[in-house]
């Protein structure tokens, strides 16, 4: 009894070693389409922007495009690893600026995006994709 009671602990002590240093991992196709933002919040506050200015696209090829605010825009290619999104901006010609955000969510239907700000505060968008998008049917 004792014997068992020990090897039941363990078991469960490896899974939640296992589980916890696993890290998420999206399929890439699921980011494939047109994301509409439809909200963002900083260090938990919304923040107030026109979230219908806020879009990115994905296509099958590892390209995107980034619509925001104030006309701000990059486009370039982009690569999913686990969790992570890389993007290369390719829009400027003297420099490409490459980056990384944490994706921990994506569906089909939704995806949260986390990122440091310029002044290390935490940024989350929400976004929902777009009816019809390309990829709203894998």
């Amino acid at each position: 009894m004792v014997h068992s009671d020990r090897l039941w602990r363990f078991s469960i002590g490896v899974i939640l070693f296992i589980w916890a240093g696993c890290e998420l991992f999206f399929p890439e196709r699921l980011l494939e389409g047109q994301w509409q933002a439809t909200v963002v919040l900083e260090e938990g506050d919304t923040l107030p922007v026109d979230v219908g200015q806020i879009r990115l696209i994905f296509d099958d090829e590892g390209h995107y495009r980034y619509h925001s605010t104030l006309n701000y825009r990059e486009a370039g290619f982009y690569k999913l690893e686990g969790a992570l999104l890389y993007t290369r901006d390719t829009t400027h010609r003297d420099t490409v600026l490459e980056r990384f955000v944490k994706v921990p969510v994506l569906t089909t239907d939704s995806m949260v995006v986390l990122m440091r700000t310029r002044e290390d505060k935490e940024r989350l968008l929400r976004f929902r994709r777009i009816p019809d998008s390309p990829s709203s049917d894998h």
